[in-house]
C-alpha cells in the first residue's frame, strides 16, 4: 500500500472556502477507495499564495509515495511554480493525487492535462 501525505488549505480554494475537516474527509475517502495509506495532512497557511507547508511535504518525499491534495486548485497560481513542484515530485517517481477531481499527476503528459484544466 502506498503511503501518502494529505495536503489541505485553511484559506480560499478557487475563490471558495471549504473547512479543513471536510477537505480531510474527502482525502480520507479518496485514499480508502484507491488503497492508499493516508498520513495526516499538512495544513497550508491562509497567507495569500503561501506554499510553506507544501514545501515541507516536498522535503519528506523520500518517506512517502505521494501527496493527496484536496483539489488541484490548491496548486500555486503561478504556472512556473506549479510546474517546478510537479517536476520535483515526478522526478522523485512520486505522484500527486487530487481527491476532489479524481486526477493524478505522475508524468509529463498528466501534468500537461492538469495544466489544460
Amino acid at each position: 500500500m502506498k503511503k501518502v501525505r494529505g495536503y489541505v488549505c485553511s484559506g480560499l480554494i478557487n475563490k471558495s472556502y471549504t473547512p479543513v475537516k471536510l477537505q480531510n474527509l474527502a482525502i480520507r475517502d479518496y485514499c480508502a477507495k484507491n488503497n492508499l495509506d493516508f498520513q495526516l495532512s499538512h495544513v497550508e497557511y491562509s497567507i495569500l499564495n503561501s506554499i510553506i507547508s507544501l514545501n515541507g511535504i516536498l522535503d519528506e518525499l523520500s518517506e512517502i509515495d505521494g501527496i493527496v491534495f484536496y483539489s488541484m486548485f490548491q496548486l500555486p497560481n503561478i504556472s512556473a511554480e506549479r510546474i517546478r513542484i510537479a517536476k520535483k515530485i515526478i522526478s522523485s517517481k512520486k505522484k500527486i493525487y487530487f481527491a476532489l477531481e479524481e486526477q493524478i499527476i505522475f508524468d509529463k503528459e498528466s501534468l500537461t492535462k492538469i495544466e489544460e484544466l
